[in-house]
């Protein structure tokens, strides 16, 4: 049945792009009546969706918490909008089993569906032992002197604030605020540290607390050490197609920064196992590196 549908959809490669912002408003669950309003319904929505962002990433087509909760609109500058009930809900997840949080992808947050996070830290570079690894990395030049301070003073001290953080790793004066707010990112998209709670320290009385992701979920480590990269190339590029239906390649290559050499094999093998349709035009588009799923297609051609 599914070749059969391949068949009748690959006659048919052009769709009307107009078409696409009413698809990832009801995709992504952004219309009147599909809005979370719970954080049940928040961790439903990101284990339906696998990788969702917390906010709006306009360049690429990702499910975002933020528009879930609140619709198709900016995020609002009032902090008492109804929308920020987003910010309950992630604050109250920190740290545990329900989903992985922290910034992951494009230098933002994003929420992982849990059994995803071993095949993200199977593309990390951590390879060896969470207390010294840190070092080769230094050592090879690949790891910055704030980052390795950073991680060193959470791995001395345990769970660290912002504030304590910033003292501990001797990045106090103000002229270190973008090399310190630089190595968190970093070392988070690297998967070294995570935030786990809400601290209450500091001018805004809110700051994260920092702890080390093998230390905080070595169930994560363990069970990345038996996935290959292939795999877990794999499963996220499934994960992601799964979730939108229809994106450029270049919106993957942007979103898991990976090469276009090492998308083409996944992409040949998805499409020769007919999971996805590639070369798909849109009317009056000149980019011809679209992929989506045979059902989506099917939706768009009506």
């Amino acid at each position: 049945m599914k070749y059969n549908l391949f068949m009748e959809i690959a006659q048919n490669y052009e769709i009307d792009f107009n078409k696409l912002t009413p698809f990832y408003k009801q995709r992504f669950g952004m219309n009147p009546g599909q809005r979370i309003c719970s954080i049940l319904e928040a961790i439903e929505f990101v284990n339906s969706h696998g990788i969702v962002s917390f906010w709006p990433i306009p360049e690429i087509p990702v499910a975002s918490l933020w528009k879930a909760a609140a619709g198709d609109r900016p995020v609002a500058d009032k902090h008492d909008d109804p929308g920020h009930i987003t910010w309950s809900w992630k604050d109250a997840l920190l740290g545990k089993n329900d989903w992985y949080y922290s910034k992951l992808f494009c230098r933002r947050n994003f929420m992982v569906r849990f059994d995803l996070s071993p095949y993200l830290y199977a593309l990390s570079a951590n390879y060896g032992d969470y207390h010294d690894d840190h070092l080769i990395r230094y050592e090879e030049g690949s790891l910055s002197y704030e980052a390795r301070n950073i991680y060193e003073a959470i791995l001395n001290k345990g769970p660290l604030d912002t504030i304590q953080l910033r003292k501990a790793s001797r990045l106090v004066a103000k002229t270190s605020d973008a090399a310190f707010n630089k190595a968190i990112a970093d070392l988070q998209m690297d998967m070294k540290i995570l935030p786990i709670a809400i601290s209450e320290s500091g001018a805004w009385h809110y700051s994260f607390v920092y702890e080390i992701v093998a230390r905080h979920y070595p169930e994560i480590t363990e069970k990345a050490r038996a996935i290959t990269v292939r795999q877990a190339m794999e499963k996220l590029l499934t994960s992601y197609i799964s979730s939108c239906g229809i994106c450029r390649i270049p919106n993957i290559q942007k979103l898991f920064r990976w090469q276009r050499k090492s998308i083409n094999p996944l992409l040949n093998s998805l499409i020769n196992n007919h999971i996805i349709i590639d070369s798909i035009t849109m009317k009056n588009q000149i980019t011809k590196d679209w992929i989506a799923l045979p059902e989506v297609m099917l939706q768009l051609s009506k």
